[in-house]
């Protein structure tokens, strides 16, 4: 019975050596794409390990490791060789390399397997993370250097032992990236974290196995080296005043970048005063009254002739463009009253005048016939004459 159980412990034990550090399904499964494997504009060189260290550099920030290559029954990964790191303490440390690159263009990289033993069920034990220096530096430190996040889950939990986390993009800034892997396996130097953990443990050397590293180009970023053309500004409907240019004597001065306003298209004030405009064409003068001419005899004539009297021809107003000037109808007016009055009374005057003298001229001719009648009339003055001449 004791050696039956003694079989069975046995037998778990390879079991659960077999489901702890049994090969993972072929990289790239759940999602994650292996472009180590399956991309030819993959550019790392060596990406699966198969030459070694070949075209890859090392580094160490604290502690001491191993770093190699592995192939074999001790290397669990599902395509075997890997690169191999290996320590009794606590370290930080991983593998870099430089890769040709095009300024402005951005590209991707992320890791495929990374395992570790014996903490490797155990969350917050190993932090891990894939970096790009887009300036193509080799210091893991630099500030320059583009991080995904820190990975401190255990790779148990990651869908086929494959953590999306480490991935990460940087558009590059020189013709040379940097592509960094590492690991930082400091959960011993934490014993108080970890009470739980038996004491063997501690002891126990870290094995670490990392495989298919990749970066591709995945596009251009902002084109830096030509910049856009600003956008033009859309002219104003405000003009903007002119600085004054001082004109010299052989320049010819600019034209009037503006309209002046007449004078006569001034706006009015909200509560305007009548205006009179008064016209820019000159009135016609009206015309002048004509004078009755007067000839005067020198000689007494006996029977003046009849005088003709020429009418006053019809004064006849010239039309005035309207509005007339309400000061002027006065003026014209009363200038016309006058002009009028002064014609009647004078012909008046030159009337009588004249009637005068017919009257005068028909007197004496009446005068005379009263005469000559009354001669013919008594012929004893004519008889007495003649007698007393005789005698």
């Amino acid at each position: 019975m004791a050696s039956v159980k003694v079989h069975f412990r046995v037998l778990a034990l390879v079991l659960l050596g077999v489901l702890l550090f049994q090969p993972s399904p072929v990289a790239g499964q759940g999602g994650f794409r292996d472009v180590c494997q399956e991309d030819p504009n993959q550019l790392l060189q060596n990406c699966g390990f198969s030459q070694g260290l070949n075209g890859w550099q090392t580094f160490v920030e604290a502690g001491q490791v191993s770093i190699s290559t592995i192939d074999g029954g001790d290397c669990h990964s599902p395509l075997c060789p890997a690169a191999f790191f290996a320590s009794n303490g606590s370290f930080v440390a991983g593998l870099y390399q430089q890769v040709p690159a095009t300024p402005g263009v951005t590209y991707w990289a992320n890791v495929i397997w990374l395992v570790f033993h014996p903490a490797g069920a155990l969350d917050n034990t190993v932090g891990r993370r894939v970096g790009i220096d887009p300036t193509g530096g080799t210091d893991p430190t630099s500030p320059n250097v583009v991080w995904s996040p820190d990975l401190w889950r255990a790779h148990e939990s990651c869908e086929f032992k494959i953590c999306s986390e480490l991935q990460v993009s940087a558009a590059a800034q020189n013709s040379t990236i940097t592509v960094f892997v590492r690991i930082e396996d400091t959960w011993k130097d934490r014993r108080d974290e970890f009470s739980f953990v038996p004491d063997q443990f501690f002891g126990m050397e870290e094995q670490f196995w990392l495989d298919d590293v990749g970066v591709i180009p995945i596009g251009a970023a902002a084109p830096a080296p030509t910049p856009e053309p600003p956008t033009p500004v859309p002219p104003t409907s405000t003009p903007v005043p002119a600085t004054p240019v001082p004109v010299s004597p052989t320049d010819t001065p600019p034209p009037p970048t503006e309209t002046p306003v007449p004078s006569a298209e001034v706006s009015a004030s909200p509560t305007p005063e009548p205006t009179i405009a008064v016209p820019t064409d000159t009135p016609t003068p009206l015309p002048p009254t004509p004078t009755p001419t007067v000839t005067p005899t020198s000689t007494f004539t006996p029977v003046p002739p009849t005088p003709t009297l020429t009418p006053s021809p019809t004064v006849t107003p010239t039309p005035t463009p309207e509005p007339f000037l309400s000061g002027g109808l006065g003026v014209l007016g009363g200038g016309l009253v006058c002009l009028v009055g002064a014609g009647l009374v004078l012909l008046l005057v030159v009337g009588a005048f004249l009637f005068w003298l017919y009257r005068l001229g028909m007197d004496g001719e009446e005068e005379l016939e009263d005469q000559e009648g009354w001669e013919s009339e008594d012929p004893g003055i004519g008889e007495s004459g003649d007698s007393g001449a005789g005698a």
